[in-house]
């Protein structure tokens, strides 16, 4: 269930739920933050294409990232994934706004933003090339799923920067106002 908080610019996403691998299994992950932190810190965003952009480091290799609260996994973009050291040890049935294809699921991967580390139990590998071409930008991977599973996904849209918090030293404003962004 995903809840979020909007404060005069601001948006707070976060989940209740584990995280789910499209076949419907718990997908085993961890998340750490470097230095004992408690958030990410702010990162630098952009907005092109009313999506937002961002850095993130992948098996160790820096790569322009997608931020998409829609996907329920992370995705790796096939042709970039040679490179990024991302092997699919297995394929599946991904279903996404493009309609459904074989997709790869590959282990051992390690997506850092920020002070964030994120190990997810399995990323999807399928091809965007398209989706990059027709929005115009670059993105070797979306950061969804345990990003926004795992972390309250802190977005600043006046000052272009967000956070991911940890869930569980994370306090809200007094003001703050909860709202139900999914049933």
């Amino acid at each position: 269930k995903y809840l979020g908080l909007c404060l005069g610019g601001s948006v707070l996403l976060g989940a209740t739920s584990p995280s789910v691998s499209p076949s419907g299994t718990i997908a085993s992950s961890s998340v750490s933050y470097n230095g004992g932190a408690d958030s990410s810190g702010w990162i630098p965003f952009d907005i092109r294409a009313n999506h937002i952009y961002l850095k993130a480091v992948v098996n160790g290799h820096e790569v322009p990232a997608l931020l998409d609260s829609g996907a329920a996994v992370i995705v790796i973009n096939a042709p970039d994934a040679g490179r990024l050291g991302v092997v699919p040890s297995r394929t599946e049935l991904g279903v996404g706004v493009g309609g459904a294809t074989e997709t790869g699921m590959a282990r051992n991967v390690t997506i850092a933003v920020g002070k964030v580390r994120i190990k997810p139990g399995e990323v999807a590998v399928a091809d965007h090339t398209d989706f990059n071409n027709r929005v115009g930008e670059p993105s070797s991977v979306t950061l969804g799923g345990e990003f926004f599973h795992r972390t309250v996904v802190d977005i600043d849209f006046i000052r272009r920067r967000l956070a991911f918090r940890k869930p569980d030293s994370f306090k809200a404003p007094p003001a703050a106002q909860w709202l139900s962004l999914l049933d």
